[in-house]
């Protein structure tokens, strides 16, 4: 196998290892487009949630933090209408 002198990895390894920069950057970029998403929300308009801080009602501004599965759980409760992106 040819060896690439400078970083002292076989052209396979190098090759592995570009791809898994272009993944950990698509990554990256699906995270900052999340951020976005659930960036400014609050609690909709006839709903509740349930938080770390506790019961939250309508018009609650809301982040990650406020609950345990952090992003991901906020994301999902945008994706279900219980929480709205504000404007």
């Amino acid at each position: 196998m040819a060896k690439d002198k400078k970083a002292g990895m076989s052209a396979a390894e190098a090759a592995v290892s570009a791809r898994e920069k272009v993944e950990a950057t698509k990554t990256e970029a699906a995270k900052a487009e999340a951020t976005e998403k659930v960036g400014k929300s609050v609690v909709a308009e006839g709903r509740s949630v349930t938080s770390l801080r506790g019961l939250l009602g309508p018009g609650t501004v809301v982040s990650p933090e406020d609950f345990a599965g952090g992003r991901d759980a906020l994301k999902a409760l945008v994706d279900n209408g219980a929480v709205v992106v504000a404007k």
